[in-house]
């Protein structure tokens, strides 16, 4: 392999250090360690995605009993009492956070996330209607815990989500590697789409590429530009070896020509209305 180019992986190897990343070694399409309390285990890959499955279980229930405290802390807030500790920060810290938990339950309800459909649907109602009350009727204790929800909420959510993205790739891996290497299952294009973020799903060979794929159109380039006639104009017989002179491109600017005074009516380049001057 020449020095400087780098082999491009195919859909196996990302696959095997895409679970290495998150703690799981894939020794073949049957087995694998997974890391356990600072150790790694070696089981079967059928057994990994039920010990996920049971994260992903217990994860839930937590899930729950969060949103079911955040709905008693909210229920149970008395809102006659002003409450004038709070600072604008803890103030505005709140109120994001009762938009997003807001947002959320729209989601969540959307989804079906919950198997209890009543306990979301009186969430949402819940979140609305706190909405609605003045934060500076909420006491102090409840505004500093709302927050604290909203992050372990986000929290339980993210890391269900990354153990469920685990599971589908041990289940992509049973395939094999003959059969995982060369599909083209994997291998997503993404167009119409601009930005900084765009094209980011795209596999390696079409963001990376060797330079001697393009060498031989790309050369002479820098050399096409300094021939251009922008640059080139008059200056043609420059350091030429008969002797020609190239005194390069003047470009004449009328406004600067010179005129006189007597003759601005006809001679005058800048555009003036003589009949203020002449009578």
């Amino acid at each position: 392999m020449p020095l400087g180019e780098k082999r491009v992986e195919n859909n196996w190897e990302i696959l095997t250090k895409e679970l290495v990343f998150y703690g799981i070694k894939l020794h073949n399409s049957h087995m694998c360690s997974m890391r356990q309390e600072e150790q790694f285990t070696k089981m079967k890959n059928t057994h990994a995605i039920s010990v996920l499955q049971k994260r992903i279980n217990q994860n839930g229930k937590l899930f729950e009993a969060t949103w079911k405290d955040l709905l008693n802390c909210i229920e149970s807030t008395p809102l006659d009492v002003v409450s004038q500790n709070s600072s604008l920060v803890e103030k505005r810290l709140f109120i994001n956070s009762l938009k997003d938990l807001a947002k959320f339950a729209s989601f969540l309800n959307a989804n079906f996330i919950f198997d209890d459909e009543d306990l979301q649907k009186t969430f949402q109602r819940s979140i609305k209607s706190f909405m609605k009350q003045d934060c500076n009727h909420v006491p102090r204790e409840v505004i500093l815990s709302v927050p604290d929800y909203k992050i372990n909420l986000d929290w339980i959510f993210r890391t269900n989500s990354i153990l469920s993205y685990l599971i589908h790739l041990l289940s992509y891996a049973r395939l094999g590697p003959d059969k995982v290497g060369h599909s083209k299952t994997m291998i997503k294009t993404a167009r119409g789409v601009s930005g900084p973020w765009a094209n980011l799903d795209l596999p390696l060979l079409e963001r990376r590429f060797n330079w001697s794929d393009i060498a031989e159109e790309m050369a002479g380039r820098q050399r096409d530009k300094r021939n251009q006639t922008r640059y080139m104009k008059g200056f043609e017989y420059y350091n030429d070896p008969w002797g020609r002179v190239g005194e390069g491109h003047y470009w004449r600017e009328i406004r600067n020509e010179p005129y006189k005074w007597s003759d601005r009516a006809d001679e005058s380049p800048y555009p003036h209305r003589s009949i203020l001057t002449y009578r």
